[in-house]
């Protein structure tokens, strides 16, 4: 696996999944926690969750708020998406800033994204098929998300083509929300 640390926000890395192709098909590792533990992540991954997305949907920016705050592993199995990490972290030196990535499925590529980050993602082809682990279960009453548009982010696409869903429009901003990251 190569490793990519991205400078811009702390604690996220990309690595490029073992793959290998014959006459048979494709064989690609995702995980691997051994490799993961080099990288300083000793956390355990708990849940899995597949979603699938057509152009032009953005998901996000979400994340599960403390004590249910989860490290998540992102990993495109089909099409395209851009990629968004969003640093909520008020001790960071990313906080504040936003990072974003094109992921494809030609790329194999995995994204590490850390509690205390929110993270979306911009449908890029036609279907888009994702795949997140997280370390912590699914926590209704910690699940959380702020509006994709108010984080300084420009998205790359006609505001007249965005889909998103009803929850997801109806997050605060990110100047009026009350960070739960932040020490009381």
């Amino acid at each position: 696996m190569i490793y990519e640390i991205m400078k811009e926000i702390p604690g996220v890395f990309i690595y490029r999944n073992f793959h290998a192709a014959d006459s048979r098909g494709e064989f690609i590792k995702i995980y691997n926690g051994d490799e993961l533990i080099l990288q300083g992540v000793s956390s355990s991954f708990r849940e899995s969750y597949l979603t699938v997305s057509q152009k032009n949907t953005i998901r996000g920016m979400h994340f599960q708020s403390p004590p249910y705050a989860v490290d998540k592993l992102v990993t495109i199995l089909a099409g395209e998406i851009l990629d968004v990490i969003f640093d909520m972290r008020p001790d960071s030196t990313g906080y504040g800033k936003s990072f974003s990535i094109n992921l494809s499925d030609s790329h194999t590529t995995t994204i590490f994204v850390p509690a205390g980050c929110a993270h979306g993602f911009l449908a890029l082809s036609e279907n888009a098929t994702i795949i997140y682990n997280t370390t912590q279960p699914y926590h209704p009453e910690s699940d959380f998300g702020i509006h994709f548009n108010s984080i300084g982010f420009n998205w790359p696409v006609d505001p007249s083509t965005i889909i998103l869903s009803e929850r997801d429009k109806g997050f605060p901003e990110w100047e009026k929300f009350k960070n739960p990251f932040e020490k009381r």
